[in-house]
C-alpha cells in the first residue's frame, strides 16, 4: 500500500475547508503540523510565494473581485436597514409639522 502525498490543491482545499471552519491561524497550525508534518507547511508556504501562471491570476483575481462585491452588497444592505430602523422607530423626526412654518 503506497503512502499517501498531499499536492498543493488539497493543502488548498484543507485550508479553504479550515477557513469555512473558523479555524484560528494557530489551530490550523498545529493540526496540519500533526497530520502532514512540517514538510507539508514548508510546501504551502513556498506555493504562496512562488509565481503564478496567468490563468492563477485571473482565477485569484475573480475571487478578489467576487469579495469586493460581497462587501460592497453587506455594505449596502447594513447601511438600508439602519436608516430604515431610523425612519420606522423615530417617525417624529421626519413628520410634516417639523417643517411647517409657525403663523
Amino acid at each position: 500500500m503506497s503512502v499517501y502525498e498531499p499536492n498543493s490543491r488539497h493543502l488548498r482545499e484543507v485550508l479553504i475547508f479550515c477557513f469555512n471552519m473558523k479555524k484560528s491561524a494557530p489551530e490550523v497550525y498545529r493540526m496540519l503540523s500533526n497530520i502532514y508534518g512540517e514538510a507539508a507547511i514548508s510546501e504551502m508556504h513556498e506555493y504562496c510565494l512562488s509565481p503564478k501562471s496567468d490563468e492563477e491570476k485571473k482565477i485569484q483575481n475573480s475571487h478578489a473581485l467576487y469579495g469586493r462585491k460581497i462587501g460592497y452588497a453587506y455594505t449596502g444592505d447594513f447601511i438600508s436597514t439602519i436608516v430604515l430602523n431610523i425612519i420606522v422607530k423615530c417617525p417624529s423626526i421626519f413628520s410634516t409639522s417639523m417643517f411647517s412654518i409657525p403663523e
